[in-house]
């Protein structure tokens, strides 16, 4: 670009470098191939003047939004656009190519030891779930080692989210999650890519548990690849090109990856070649009549979404909140992309699903389960084979309330759901120590209080409370004195705010009380808490009984000693809601591959799981059994 005369090329659409010596114009071009990028070009570039030039006019698109590959690039500008996801959809100028490795692969090695290696890396920055990984070995191994590699760097923007090296903070906390046996080994090198790929084949699994959401695919898996070691990766929307190939954990675990995908690491070597893409290159220049050649065929036929899966609910589906209980089951489901997710109310329902065939439905998912919109649904939904998942509201569903007349239902219990998400907020001065569900027990709010200014005298304490006017509510918290308390504020929190992920972000501590009026609001803003890196603990008074006892308590530790914890203090919570979990639990029960753990079932029973055997369901993949599992299942005809 800093070549480039770009005045020249908006006035007069001609591509001139400044170095006299190594003029050509344009016409000696036969196409073009641009790396459009919406922040490095986009600042530059005019594409109307990209437009005017006379020849064909590729360009290769990096960020890759999900669902919309050309959402980061202008549309109509270019002739095709090379889109380095070999698992999109083609139609019209998108051509999907392989992603090219840059270095032949390797054999990889079969591993035959008893203590295995599993590591991962990448730049500091967050949401890259090296915590997350630490916690799936401790489920699966009593003896393994952990390798994880966070290069050091210069000016690092992450370092203000702890105020400390970044990377440092992430190997104190991952520490303090690894369970006896388990050993973290951390390093800071900034490995060549040769020698990066020689990292690789030192693991017996490369993993990566990745919880951001951003557009765009991860390219660190490229030297896993080439290493040819085996490899796994999350449900995360970032290696959706790895998992049309490689099931996404927890659908498989630690132990099986292990086993079976180097043989498809392998696979995926010969099909992202240097060779494989430049025959995609001139497949795209033989489509413009630029060349001619025979057609090759795509090294990954797309899998063509013919059914589709109804996420039904109260709300509106149009409603623009990233944290809706409903849009998070439909964005979890939707990642493995083997389904067309129609989210739409219990209103439209009728309309909707009396247009549909008899096979027109993959599966339906009722939230907040309407029995008197389900009433009026009966007569068609009874009439779809279809598996129908029911979630109640925060109570149970009464038996007297099932859908007898329905087949193929199961009743699944309405636990919280911790979505894909990214906050880089640091840290507020002084600690700010936000109280969730503390309203309506001034009591314990007190003792709270006490507790947390008693240990921290400097820290600013926020009481969320339930109602728009906080200084309404705070009149009934104030201390037994009647006095106000000038390290203590009251703010009114909202999950549909966007704000409320770096509001928590900003805090240094979250402290959650489960009032029973309002389980299901507090469910929620937990969950949004949780998508941070501040640890997030329970009261022993106010347990929230969907979380099955793997709270950390806060009267059973100092504060300081929480603060220090962070995400090690909720780890298990997270590991156990989020929405991974929560979407492999559903996948199995749509796919009938959980059938096996509670057989036999009649077809036409109403099968009731608990909390427990939700998670179990999940965690069958890895083998792992959940805590508090309970062996029979409830279920009526």
């Amino acid at each position: 670009m800093d070549t480039l005369d770009i005045g020249k090329f908006h006035a007069e659409g001609l591509l001139h470098l400044n170095d006299a010596a190594s003029i050509r114009e344009d016409e000696t071009y036969d196409f073009y191939v641009f790396n459009w990028h919406f922040v490095t070009m986009a600042s530059d570039i005019d594409p109307l003047a990209i437009k005017r030039l006379p020849v064909p006019k590729f360009t290769v698109v990096l960020e890759l939004a999900p669902g919309d590959p050309l959402m980061l690039v202008p549309r109509e500008v270019f002739d095709g656009y090379m889109v380095l996801d070999p698992t999109a959809e083609e139609n019209g100028r998108l051509v999907a190519f392989p992603r090219p490795l840059e270095m032949d692969g390797r054999e990889g090695r079969v591993f035959r030891g008893a203590v295995p290696t599993i590591g991962s890396f990448g730049f500091g920055t967050p949401a890259k779930g090296f915590e997350l990984l630490v916690e799936a070995v401790n489920r699966e191994f009593d003896k393994a080692i952990v390798r994880i590699n966070i290069p050091h760097g210069q000016y690092v923007e992450t370092d203000i989210i702890h105020r400390m090296p970044y990377a440092e903070r992430v190997k104190d906390v991952c520490r303090q999650i690894a369970k006896p046996g388990i050993e973290v080994s951390f390093t800071n090198e900034f490995l060549s890519p040769t020698e990066l790929v020689q990292w690789c084949t030192q693991n017996d699994l490369n993993c990566f548990m990745y919880t951001r959401a951003l557009p765009g695919l991860s390219a660190t898996t490229d030297q896993c690849i080439i290493s040819g070691q085996p490899l796994l990766t999350l449900t995360n929307d970032t290696f959706r090109h790895i998992h049309r190939y490689i099931e996404p954990y927890p659908f498989q675990g630690l132990r099986k990856a292990i086993a079976t995908t180097g043989k498809t690491v392998r696979l995926i070597q010969q099909e992202w070649s240097k060779e494989r893409f430049q025959d995609k290159f001139h497949q795209m220049l033989s489509d413009a009549g630029i060349i001619t050649m025979p057609h090759i065929e795509k090294c990954v036929p797309h899998i063509a979404q013919t059914d589709s899966i109804f996420v039904i609910s109260r709300n509106s589906p149009g409603a623009d909140n990233p944290f809706d209980y409903a849009r998070k089951i439909a964005n979890s489901i939707g990642r493995s992309r083997q389904h067309q997710i129609r989210h739409i109310s219990y209103e439209s329902a009728v309309e909707t699903l009396a247009s549909l065939g008899p096979s027109g439905a993959a599966g339906i998912v009722f939230v907040d389960y309407d029995l008197a919109a389900c009433i009026q649904l009966d007569a068609i939904v009874s009439t779809l084979p279809c598996r129908k998942i029911i979630i109640p509201r925060a109570d149970e569903l009464r038996e007297t309330e099932y859908p007898y007349t329905w087949a193929n239902v199961v009743i699944i219990p309405r636990l919280p759901i911790i979505p894909f998400h990214t906050t880089s907020a640091g840290l507020k001065t002084p600690a700010r120590i936000v109280l969730l569900g503390f309203s309506a027990n001034s009591a314990l709010l007190q003792e709270i209080i006490q507790k947390v200014l008693g240990e921290v005298p400097t820290a600013e304490v926020v009481v969320e409370c339930d109602a728009p006017d906080p200084a309404a509510v705070a009149k009934k918290g104030t201390a037994p004195s009647g006095e106000a308390q000038p390290h203590v504020s009251w703010a009114f929190l909202k999950s549909g705010d966007r704000s409320l992920p770096d509001y928590f972000g900003e805090s240094s501590l979250i402290i959650a009380n489960n009032d029973p009026a309002r389980t299901q609001e507090l469910e929620s803003l937990i969950s949004i808490a949780m998508v941070t890196e501040r640890p997030v603990v329970f009261t022993r008074r106010g347990v929230f009984p969907q979380l099955l006892g793997r709270e950390l308590y806060v009267e059973d530790h100092s504060i300081a000693e929480i603060i220090r914890m962070g995400m090690a203090a909720h780890i298990k919570v997270l590991y156990d809601f989020g929405e991974w979990t929560f979407a492999t639990a559903l996948r199995r029960i749509l796919d009938e591959s959980w059938r096996p753990t509670i057989s036999p079932v009649p077809d036409n029973a109403i099968v009731a799981l608990s909390p427990a055997q939700f998670l179990q369901v999940a965690a069958l993949g890895t083998g792992v059994t959940v805590t508090g599992h309970e062996k029979r299942v409830h279920f009526r005809h």
